[in-house]
C-alpha cells in the first residue's frame, strides 16, 4: 500500500479503525494500530515494529525511533497535522516541525502536541 491509500488518521477515524486489546490492525504499508491496552481511549500507531504515536482526543505523543526517514515524517505528518495543526518534515536527514511561515524547530522523540480542539 502506497502512502496515498493510508486512511485519515484523525483520532476519532483511528478509534473506529483500532481493535482493543493485543490485536494490530494494518491500515497502509507496513502501518499498525491498536487501542492501548491500559487505557482504550489511546490508540497507539506502528510503523514497522516502532510505536511511532500515542494518540488521544487531546494529544498526540510522537515518537521516530531514530529513523529519521521520509517515510516516518510522511506517517508523523499524516497523525500529527489533522490533529494539532502542525506538519512534520524532514530536512539534511533530521526531523523538523514546521508552523507559522515557513518556521521550523527540531523534533524530539516523545515530543507531545495538544489537539486543536
Amino acid at each position: 500500500m502506497s502512502n496515498l491509500k493510508l486512511p485519515s488518521l484523525e483520532y476519532a477515524n483511528l478509534l473506529k479503525l483500532a481493535s482493543a486489546g493485543e490485536s494490530w490492525v494494518k491500515i497502509g504499508y507496513e502501518t499498525y494500530v491498536r487501542r492501548d491496552s491500559e487505557s482504550s481511549h489511546v490508540v497507539k500507531v506502528r510503523h514497522h515494529s516502532t510505536v511511532i504515536a500515542n494518540v488521544s482526543a487531546t494529544k498526540v505523543q510522537a515518537f521516530s525511533g531514530g529513523y529519521h526517514s521520509t517515510t516516518t515524517a510522511n506517517r508523523l505528518n499524516r497523525i500529527i497535522y489533522p490533529n494539532c495543526g502542525f506538519h512534520i518534515g524532514i530536512k539534511n536527514g533530521a526531523l523538523e516541525i514546521r508552523y507559522g511561515h515557513n518556521e521550523t524547530m527540531p523534533f524530539k522523540d516523545g515530543q507531545i502536541f495538544y489537539t486543536k480542539g
